[in-house]
């Protein structure tokens, strides 16, 4: 959440372009689409806990190439934050629908809801505190402070993951690939809810 307010001020501050600021985010879409569907297929076709940790590694790197990025004399160069952003995207993607298909595995079935309901208090406080946590950051500090809290957070993640034990998918798994894709895909036709 820190890097959603970072880096298009970051990119704003180097460029002086709001037009700069929206290809930032056009930028990650298309790695976002990619991550999401692949995301799925993986969560059900390998170990959870090993995509998790593969899921916080990644964007602990990127951050902390941010964060150096930010701290290079100008304030860094924008590339590198339209790479980097990117590809964060699309690890996040990988790490949603793992992170979704794990809560079953954690919990007892009586205790699903529960562990649903305090997964979306949990995401919902963070997409409003990691925010404004990184306005203050980057007020008082900087965006490169800001860059290092994001990398101390994705540390304290690989920590407890690695707490963890092995979380293997259900019943053997399913074989990744464009067929599993295009088999979600062929699910969600019809569903409105679920679209």
């Amino acid at each position: 959440q820190v890097t959603i307010v970072a880096a298009p001020l970051q990119v704003y501050i180097l460029t002086d372009s709001s037009a700069m600021v929206g290809l930032l985010g056009l930028a990650q879409l298309p790695f976002l689409i990619v991550g999401s569907m692949l995301g799925g297929t993986l969560a059900d076709a390998h170990e959870r806990r090993r995509l998790l940790l593969i899921a916080n590694v990644f964007p602990l790197v990127f951050a902390a190439g941010l964060a150096w990025n930010a701290s290079r004399p100008g304030q860094g160069a924008v590339w590198p934050i339209f790479v980097l952003t990117a590809l964060q995207a699309g690890i996040s993607g990988i790490d949603s629908p793992t992170r979704s298909a794990v809560t079953p595995e954690l919990v007892g079935e009586d205790m699903i809801t529960a562990a649903s309901a305090l997964n979306q208090i949990l995401f919902h406080v963070g997409g409003v505190s990691g925010p404004a946590l990184a306005g203050i950051v980057i007020a008082r500090w900087g965006v490169g402070p800001a860059y290092w809290m994001e990398v101390g957070a994705f540390g304290l993640a690989l920590l407890m993951l690695l707490r963890m034990r092995r979380l293997p998918p259900p019943d053997g798994g399913t074989r990744a690939g464009v067929a599993s894709i295009l088999e979600g895909l062929r699910f969600l036709r019809g569903r409105r809810a679920l679209q």
